[in-house]
């Protein structure tokens, strides 16, 4: 059988879409799931598909950007999807996804530099990607990543889904109240939600007086053990980043020469 002229039928995100001919295998992709700073070149390869797990630390916890679907009964789901014929890497995907579900708010700036952060590992593609087209949002400077080298984990894949998850630091403005007042694409809604609630009960939130009910591959998810300790750890460097800049900030303050009163 030629693998190229495969056509599958899979679920992800508890929904179904026909997905293009697969690609070349290149070795045998990892049942199980992992945490690294990229994918393994088979995985890279057979990727089915990909999303963003943005977060940011806020009034004194990490929350995670999150959309309520239009279909399937409004359920919470991180923001990606399937992998277009396109498509030339899982980052390229995860990006198009977020920007599309996202209501395609993000700037050029904005997605090259998230592109850029989510390649810095030997697996990607150095294939040209196409494209973007301009989003619709203010035109906000992107700000270099600070997150270099090898040794960060960036991207978790799951096994079962055969889905590449990569992490970001959102370092922008809130783009959920101007899509909240029009959504557009596939979101209803987007907000970000506290990561305890999130780890505290996976399968639904309380959130703003709403019970808010989630998709079922965001439930596996969030009941992976490494994710879970993915996010811990997030929350743990994310606490001791503020509490280190606070520190910094009444040392500098200690620091600053006082002025001198003249006595009359």
């Amino acid at each position: 059988l030629n693998r190229s002229s495969v056509v599958e039928v899979d679920w992800v995100g508890d929904r179904v879409r026909r997905r293009q001919p697969l690609p070349p295998s290149r070795g045998a992709v990892k049942t199980s799931s992992y945490l690294g700073s990229g994918l393994g070149l088979a995985e890279a390869a057979a990727y089915k598909a990909a999303g963003v797990l943005a977060w940011r630390f806020y009034g004194g916890e990490v929350q995670i950007l999150m959309g309520i679907d239009k279909v399937g009964g409004s359920r919470l789901n991180f923001l990606g999807g399937i992998r277009d014929r396109t498509d030339v890497d899982a980052a390229y995907t995860a990006v198009r996804e977020f920007f599309e579900e996202s209501g395609s708010m993000m700037t050029e700036e904005m997605k090259s530099q998230m592109l850029a952060e989510f390649r810095q590992s030997p697996s990607v593609s150095s294939r040209e990607p196409p494209k973007f087209p301009v989003g619709e949002s203010p035109g906000v400077p992107a700000v270099p990543s600070k997150k270099k080298g090898k040794g960060v984990n960036r991207v978790m894949w799951f096994a079962m889904s055969q889905y590449a998850m990569f992490f970001y630091e959102w370092p922008y403005f809130d783009l959920t109240p101007a899509f909240n007042r029009k959504p557009r694409g596939e979101m209803e809604e987007l907000m970000w939600v506290p990561m305890r609630l999130l780890l505290d009960s996976p399968t639904d939130v309380l959130l703003h007086g709403r019970n808010l009910p989630l998709r079922g591959f965001s439930i596996d998810v969030l009941r992976d053990e490494k994710m879970r300790k993915a996010l811990v750890k997030i929350g743990n460097k994310a606490r001791s980043s503020e509490e280190e800049k606070k520190s910094n900030l009444l040392r500098r303050q200690a620091n600053k020469p006082q002025p001198i009163v003249k006595q009359l």
